[in-house]
C-alpha cells in the first residue's frame, strides 16, 4: 500500500497530473480500500482464507508429501535446504520432523516431534 501511495503522490508532483489535490485523492482512495479490505478479512475468516490462502503441509510425520511439493513448484533440494536452515539433517532427522509447512508468505515452518528410538545416523 505504501508503494502505491508513494507512486500516486509522485505522479501528482511530477507526472501528468501535477495537482496536489489529485495526489491526495488517489492516496485517500488507496488507504480507504486497504482499510476496507482489512476489515472484511478480519470480519469473515473464510474470505481471508480465500484471498490469502492457507499454509501447505510439505512433510507430515516424517513423510514428504510429493504432491504438495509439485503443487507449490518446490523441488526436493529446496525443501532439504530449508530443513538445513532449521539445523536439521534431511538424511537423518526426517523421522523426527512432525510437520513442515510452507506458509503463505513463503517461509518454511518446521515443527519437530519426538526422535524415534530406532533411528541412527
Amino acid at each position: 500500500v505504501l508503494m502505491a501511495v508513494s507512486n500516486a503522490l509522485q505522479n501528482a508532483l511530477i507526472g501528468n497530473d501535477n495537482s496536489l489535490g489529485g495526489g491526495l485523492f488517489g492516496t485517500l482512495v488507496l488507504l480507504t480500500v486497504n482499510r476496507l479490505m482489512n476489515w472484511l478479512l478480519v470480519r469473515w475468516p473464510w474470505l481471508a482464507r480465500l484471498v490469502e490462502g492457507e499454509p501447505t503441509v510439505l512433510i507430515d510425520d516424517g513423510v514428504v508429501i510429493e504432491r504438495n511439493l509439485r503443487r507449490e513448484l518446490m523441488t526436493r533440494n529446496e525443501l532439504e535446504r530449508s530443513l538445513r536452515k532449521h539445523d536439521l539433517d534431511p538424511e537423518c532427522d526426517l523421522p523426527s520432523v512432525k510437520r513442515v509447512l510452507l506458509e503463505i508468505d513463503g517461509t518454511v515452518t518446521v515443527i519437530r516431534g519426538n526422535i524415534p528410538d530406532d533411528v541412527e545416523c
